[in-house]
């Protein structure tokens, strides 16, 4: 995009595209809610004649002040609800993904929470700004998937999950090529680029959205994830920048800068883009996946979304209780979010007795993602026992993917662990309803 390509985006007006009938009833969480677009956002949701919206703050004080504004603003009370999020611990995104699961239904969750900071610091061990907009924002995201999936079957809808990122992520080619081994140990030196560091934390929250709707088909969840650019805006997102840089925004969003009443139609348009829009790329109130550079896309880019996602989840492991359920190759752990826990425990049972076939590769896989090493662990998909939660992981990787997972037919699988076959005809997956 040039630079008067933006501009006049920016000066479009943008239209409101949720309508009341898309809206009403529905439960909608946003998180940096007290201020700025979050704001607006959960304000537009209230209006609209949503049942419920969580607003996910850091500051409760704060959440309570702006749930007042908008039941002052829009006549309604009772409707928001302050829930404490504080992306800078990961215990407080497992608190708070854990308070999700006993909402009846989650229609969106609209990840608009970000930081920009000047200053180095450290939070769960990487630097602040990749802590918050890019590991928490993921756990997040891994957290909440199982609910979102549960409201899509109970009642027919496709929920959105929509991550906050930035038109800026782009201006970053090149960049996390230089790093070698994990990328977010190496980003988080005292010797970091801190001017530069809100950009690239944008351009790996692209990579991990795009990777998580990779893995997480909608024909298989029923969920919309969606990535999107809400422009240049006046907000507080920037209030840390200093020297140069600061007036050189302030200049821009004086001229040029939406409003946040109009930056948070952005966020509106995403969460009910619909299923046209998952893995896609949403910006100005439409799909616009054109603006995307080739280099994201291209080869070596989607091995870059690879290694993002791997080391993502390599951190989320090494930091506690986060294991999450797509896993790595490294260190393959047992689900923790299983809907079919008696399933589960079944198979791992008759699988904890059998020996792992003898392998040069201690992690094998078939052409439909079955991970297991000699372990003997189990990853489990949106609906079946080995159903892989990154099922083109495998047909669509490069040469190096292919020599790290080997394919491994179901039936080798089946009959090493003394497994019944599918049931399903046409399939190569083991039905838990079944056991």
């Amino acid at each position: 995009m040039t630079f008067w390509n933006f501009v006049r985006a920016q000066w479009t007006h943008l239209p409101l595209i949720p309508t009341e009938a898309a809206i009403t009833g529905g439960t909608y969480i946003v998180t940096g809610a007290n201020t700025g677009l979050g704001f607006e956002c959960a304000k537009t949701l209230v209006n609209l004649g949503a049942k419920r919206v969580i607003l996910g703050v850091r500051s409760i004080e704060k959440g309570n002040t702006a749930v007042a504004a908008i039941a002052k603003e829009t006549g309604r009370e009772d409707v928001c609800q302050v829930w404490h999020l504080d992306l800078a611990s990961l215990d407080s995104v497992e608190e708070f993904a854990k308070k999700l699961q006993s909402l009846d239904r989650i229609d969106a969750l609209i990840q608009n929470a970000s930081v920009a900071f000047a200053d180095f610091t450290l939070s769960e061990g990487v630097e602040t700004t990749l802590t918050v907009n890019v590991l928490s924002t993921m756990l997040l995201a891994i957290r909440a998937m199982p609910k979102l999936q549960e409201s899509a079957r109970a009642f027919s809808i496709n929920p959105h999950l929509v991550i906050v990122s930035s038109l800026t992520g782009f201006q970053c080619e090149g960049v996390l090529e230089k790093h070698q081994g994990d990328l977010f140990e190496a980003l988080s030196t005292k010797e970091a680029d801190m001017v530069g560091r809100y950009p690239l934390s944008k351009l790996l929250q692209i990579y991990a959205t795009r990777q998580l709707a990779s893995l997480f088909p909608l024909s298989e969840t029923g969920v919309v994830v969606n990535v999107l650019n809400p422009g240049l805006c006046k907000t507080e997102l920037n209030r840390n920048a200093r020297g140069f840089m600061k007036y050189q925004i302030l200049l821009l969003r004086l001229f040029i800068g939406r409003t946040p009443e109009q930056g948070s139609r952005t966020l509106l348009h995403a969460a009910v883009a619909g299923t046209e829009s998952h893995g896609k790329y949403v910006s100005d109130c439409e799909i616009k996946e054109y603006l995307v550079p080739g280099w994201v896309f291209d080869e070596s880019g989607l091995h870059m979304q690879r290694r993002v996602w791997m080391d993502l989840l390599k951190n989320l492991n090494a930091k506690g209780n986060h294991q999450s359920w797509l896993l790595l190759p490294s260190q393959v752990n047992a689900i923790r979010h299983c809907p079919f826990p008696n399933g589960l425990k079944h198979v791992k049972a008759k699988l904890s007795k059998q020996q792992a076939p003898k392998s040069n590769n201690p992690l094998q896989a078939n052409k439909k993602g079955l991970i297991y090493h000699d372990q003997l662990d189990l990853i489990l998909g949106p609906r079946f026992l080995f159903k892989p939660p990154f099922p083109n992981m495998i047909g669509h990787g490069d040469a190096r993917d292919q020599q790290l997972f080997p394919p491994k037919p179901w039936r080798v699988i089946s009959r090493a662990a003394n497994l019944p076959p599918t049931k399903k005809p046409g399939s190569d997956l083991l039905d838990v309803d079944r056991l």
